[in-house]
């Protein structure tokens, strides 16, 4: 018996919210997390969950998901229950941004020569590719610390959201010599901008301001690393990330509803995105009723010869061919109608 229900017997409740350990909660049919902190309401005496359970309970990630899910009270008459005791979870609207960073604060970060600049700009000589050079990238860093990189997540209209800082090892000049990736430092910061800057971040992709008005179709990978060096390798496409492989879901697609989309999982990730695509798959875009076009690349099929770790991604596969699979990656990203 778990604690919860436990002390809702003492105090003679016939029903409680299930707050204890993840093993007794369950994932509701709304929610596409898979570290899903739902508590549904269940029954005192048997410990079974009431009917429409998953309309009536609370998320334990109204923070971190950047939009509350608070139970809002409404009138509902299921059976043997009070109207005016339940609350029913409703899905909420996609949160809206309000509050930007200033361009000057973007601009001051982008002069700053940091260590993720310099590895891009290290991997487009060795492809020569000029397109890359020519149209930059969203990258900065802080004007105080050249190792901590500002990834900018900015609309398709150019107003900046928020920035992911990370830092990055310092021994990135050995590693060029080798041709593997920078590395982040694990024991280093790693943060959003947006809460020191004061603003009301919406979560999105990053990467929006590189689609073009001739774009059809757009590559979504984990890490806004991985999605500039794909850009090197594969100028004329478009990259986007999520920031993380739990960051996946709908709301972010909705600026990207009417475009083709191509998902590039981690190899560690591909069960959990191929999943996503086919829930979402013909689905409609909740804001502007566009059906999604979904797919998933299984593109590690394609560099088995390299011997990548099980956490690799896209771009570690194109750092251990030096580059020369690019063609590859023009047929995988190709979208056969």
């Amino acid at each position: 018996m778990s604690e919860a229900r436990r002390k809702a017997q003492a105090s003679g409740y016939r029903h409680y919210l299930e707050s204890g350990t993840r093993q007794n909660r369950i994932q509701p049919p709304w929610c596409e997390r898979s570290d899903c902190e739902y508590m549904p309401l269940r029954c005192s005496a048997s410990g079974e969950l009431i009917e429409n359970w998953q309309h009536l309970g609370r998320c334990g990630h109204q923070r971190s998901c950047g939009y509350q899910r608070m139970p809002e009270r409404k009138a509902w008459q299921p059976s043997a229950f009070q109207a005016d005791r339940l609350t029913i979870v409703q899905e909420p609207p996609r949160k809206v941004q309000t509050k930007f960073a200033e361009v000057a604060l973007v601009a001051r970060t982008m002069v700053v020569p940091s260590t993720m600049q310099r590895f891009l700009h290290f991997i487009s000589e060795q492809g020569v590719n000029e397109v890359w050079k020519a149209q930059g990238c969203m990258v900065g860093a802080d004007p105080k610390d050249e190792w901590l990189t500002y990834f900018w997540y900015a609309t398709r209209d150019l107003r900046f959201c928020t920035a992911k800082v990370v830092q990055y090892k310092g021994e990135w000049d050995n590693k060029f010599r080798r041709f593997t990736t920078v590395k982040r430092d694990k024991q280093g910061k790693h943060y959003q901008l947006h809460k020191s800057l004061g603003l009301d971040y919406a979560p999105i992709l990053y990467g929006l301001p590189y689609i073009q008005l001739d774009t059809e179709v757009v590559n979504i990978v984990e890490s806004e690393k991985s999605a500039e060096i794909m850009r090197i390798c594969h100028p004329h496409s478009v990259w986007l990330a999520t920031g993380g492989k739990n960051n996946l879901r709908e709301e972010v697609l909705r600026d990207v509803s009417e475009f083709c989309i191509n998902l590039w999982p981690d190899r560690d990730g591909i069960n959990a995105w191929s999943a996503f695509a086919d829930r979402w798959n013909g689905a409609k875009d909740k804001d502007s009723g566009n059906a999604y076009r979904i797919r998933v690349v299984d593109w590690s099929k394609s560099c088995v010869q390299h011997n990548l770790s099980l956490t690799a991604d896209p771009s570690d596969w194109m750092q251990a061919a030096h580059l020369w699979q690019w063609d590859e990656v023009g047929r995988l990203e190709r979208w056969t109608k």
